[in-house]
């Protein structure tokens, strides 16, 4: 993991004039909780509607029966695949019903609640079969279940030996993991503790010591054989994939706001979407994984600057907000 860079911007995917939907991918959303004690709809959301607003054909929700018609309410130009029971058997059936060997992106977990039926799905999304590349954001609530399954599989001294893999990841699977500071101590403290303890608890975090925590829960997580994207939220978003690292620097307040990371989360999916649906060599997947992320990033707070420069001010930016300017942020990316 050589190469660090913090001003490229990769380029976006190609949008071709006789493209359909079908051309621009699909992405799959798994979240939202209607449990007797809390109920979270937006998330799943708006994850949704921002994968349609940075292009991606189509948007797929998997939801509680309960709070389906709300979440189709908020992003009407998805469908939903509605869950009774949250067993692995009921999971499944959803995948079925939405044809998740055909999706080209997933985002797992946003507002999906820290229960046995959030690790039950998790193993089902990263086991099921395909045989193509599956973008594979996790977020938010599956972050803490891909925390307790992982820590589960790993001996508490640290140590590497005795160490047996406790997922079972089908290998088309291109893992981002999207973390900020408080979700990535609980994942890193479940693997290797020493991660956890180096990442500062003071904020801001040095940009210096967010890249080094980012690169070293990645290794660890490869360690584990689970290869996968590193993507640690903050004023200075740090994007640590197998062979490098990327440092998007564009610190925004209006951005610290409930519902921004689901953006993000679905940006980086809308955009996986796009570039897995018209594939190009396979060798070069990683690679086209982590710049769509990084892209994402870039486009995540561009949307975020245009907010404040029309408003004039440096908060109160509402999350389905900053996801209607996507395009415009995107397309500017796009001529640049």
């Amino acid at each position: 993991m050589s190469r660090s860079s913090s001003t490229t911007v990769p380029r976006p995917p190609v949008r071709p004039k006789d493209g359909h939907k079908g051309t621009f991918g699909t992405v799959v959303v798994v979240g939202g909780c209607a449990e007797s004690t809390s109920l979270m709809v937006g998330a799943p959301a708006l994850s949704a509607r921002a994968a349609l607003r940075v292009g991606a054909g189509l948007a797929k929700l998997i939801v509680p029966r309960e709070i389906a018609l709300a979440a189709l309410t908020l992003c009407p130009s998805a469908t939903a695949a509605t869950l009774t029971t949250r067993s692995s058997a009921d999971y499944r059936r959803a995948f079925a019903s939405v044809n998740l060997s055909e999706a080209n992106a997933v985002v797992f977990g946003p507002g999906m609640g820290r229960s046995p039926a959030t690790l039950a799905a998790l193993k089902v999304l990263l086991a099921a079969p395909r045989s193509r590349p599956l973008g594979v954001v996790i977020d938010a609530d599956g972050i803490h279940a891909l925390a307790a399954m992982l820590g589960a599989g790993v001996p508490q001294d640290g140590s590497r030996a005795g160490r047996r893999r406790p997922l079972v990841i089908n290998p088309h699977a291109h893992i981002i993991l999207t973390p900020h500071v408080g979700e990535f101590r609980a994942l890193a403290a479940a693997i290797r503790p020493e991660i956890a303890d180096a990442l500062p608890s003071r904020r801001p975090i040095a940009v210096a010591d967010a890249r080094r925590s980012a690169v070293a829960l990645q290794a660890a997580l490869a360690d584990l054989g689970m290869p996968c994207i590193v993507l640690l939220k903050g004023a200075a978003t740090i994007v640590a994939g197998p062979d490098r690292v990327n440092i998007v620097s564009r610190p925004n307040p209006a951005l610290a706001t409930a519902g921004t990371g689901d953006v993000l989360a679905g940006a980086i999916a809308g955009l996986l979407a796009q570039a897995f649906a018209r594939p190009d060599d396979p060798t070069r997947a990683t690679t086209l994984a982590q710049d769509m992320v990084v892209l994402a990033a870039h486009a995540h707070a561009d949307a975020a600057r245009r907010w404040c420069d029309t408003a004039g001010a440096s908060a109160g930016l509402l999350a389905m907000e900053l996801a209607d300017l996507l395009p415009s942020a995107l397309e500017g990316l796009r001529r640049r």
